[in-house]
């Protein structure tokens, strides 16, 4: 192979010209082995467009002895830029922006050609709902003449993890004192679903939107939840490419059984409750989840959430029959609800006879004494995160007997 110093690389893009032309390129349906991860329509493997990479934690497998391998991506977006994290041997090694386009990338290189190596591309930001440009794809791969691509290993589980900032991994990297809203401060190969799901050795699937609730986001706004959109690809992405790549498709579940789901839904409906109400600038109607001067929850409203929790279970139960469903709560606290989600997950599990119904308090960001141990934008860090995969996983563990 001809290598070039970078400062003797010719001008405009003939440099990549010249290393591309000793590497062996292969499309995604030509990839003679490859795991797909995360939501996606029903062939994406194998129907010949790039692969759209659309939640936190989706992405492409390979198990490869090559000495480097490149990927082709191509990035959009007009404000919320999405963040790439490689993984080699289920470890992070880089973690990157891509540009605006459509270009190779240098993923890994000066690997022993002798040892097989698995490479995970995996898109480390949310879909970005308020951006409709928001796009990231894979085109294709490259890699030295002489590669041999290997089956990829069987996990030993699926996991689906449904939640919010939480999920998603915000405030997993950058520093204390970081509060702005970018898509920097997102890192889904850093939270506890990633954790959790490395421990146990499992596949993992995240829907998560930053702000949004069960029946009200953060500001009481009632668009912005999460069950409307559980039984389609990926449909809080509405731009035309967006959908154009199948986002708002119907998702086929049966592609995909996760032996656990994790829901982490209720702490922005919390916060509902202590904050102003949200007028809808469509019909002026005010929304408005109510409480006390105590912090008590009113009870109708309290109500609502519970009908919302047990008509979300019964969601999950009808698309997913074999699953345990495990509620979860607390990295921020939640000590006015917390009652309401223990209470009605089990007069659901009660009502239906379903007893692979479960709650689970994670450990709290009360955790936390020192910068190190603390997360960005005031959201769990390191070490709320590294807690709350250890008790989880050893809980899933316990009721999947896996």
């Amino acid at each position: 192979m001809k290598f070039y110093r970078r400062k003797s690389f010719p001008p405009g893009n003939l440099c990549y010209t010249l290393i591309m032309e000793n590497l062996r390129t292969y499309s995604i349906n030509g990839l003679p082995y490859k795991m797909l991860h995360g939501r996606n329509v029903s062939g994406a493997a194998e129907s010949g467009n790039p692969l759209s990479l659309f939640w936190s934690g989706s992405g492409l497998e390979v198990r490869v002895r090559s000495q480097e391998v490149w990927a082709l991506i191509e990035c959009d977006f007009s404000v919320m830029e999405p963040w790439i994290a490689v993984l080699v041997d289920g470890r992070v090694i880089s973690r990157f922006m891509p540009e605006k386009g459509k270009h190779w990338v240098c993923l890994i290189r000066g690997l022993s050609a002798r040892n097989a190596a698995s490479v995970f591309i995996m898109k480390d930001s949310q879909a970005m709902s308020s951006d409709p440009l928001h796009l990231l794809q894979i085109h294709a791969l490259a890699v030295s003449p002489d590669a041999e691509f290997l089956p990829v290993p069987e996990y030993d589980m699926n996991i689906e993890f449904i939640g919010d900032s939480i999920t998603s991994g915000e405030g997993t990297v950058g520093a204390v004192c970081e509060w702005d809203w970018i898509s920097a401060w997102i890192s889904a190969c850093g939270g506890y679903a990633a954790q959790t799901s490395r421990r146990l050795n499992a596949d993992f699937r995240i829907i998560s939107q930053c702000g949004w609730g069960l029946i009200a986001g953060w500001d009481n706004n009632v668009n912005t939840v999460i069950p409307p959109h559980y039984e389609r690809v990926c449909s809080v992405l509405w731009g035309e490419r967006q959908l154009a790549a199948g986002a708002g498709g119907e998702y086929d579940f049966s592609q995909w059984q996760p032996d656990a789901v994790v829901i982490n839904l209720g702490t922005n409906d919390s916060s509902a409750f202590f904050n102003p109400g949200w007028t809808d600038p469509q019909t002026g109607i005010v929304h408005k989840l109510r409480s006390g001067s105590d912090r008590s929850l009113e009870p109708e409203d309290a109500g609502r959430f519970g009908d919302g929790v047990k008509s979300f279970l019964a969601s999950v139960r009808r698309n997913n029959p074999g699953a345990a469903i495990i509620w979860v709560w607390g990295m921020l606290p939640v000590p006015e609800l917390a009652p309401y989600i223990k209470r009605y997950a089990e007069e659901f599990a009660a009502e239906t006879s379903d007893s692979r119904v479960f709650t689970l308090e994670l450990e709290s960001i009360e955790c936390e004494t020192d910068d190190d141990d603390r997360g960005s934008r005031g959201h769990p860090g390191p070490k709320t995160h590294r807690l709350a995969a250890l008790r989880l996983s050893d809980f899933i563990r316990s009721v999947t007997g896996r």
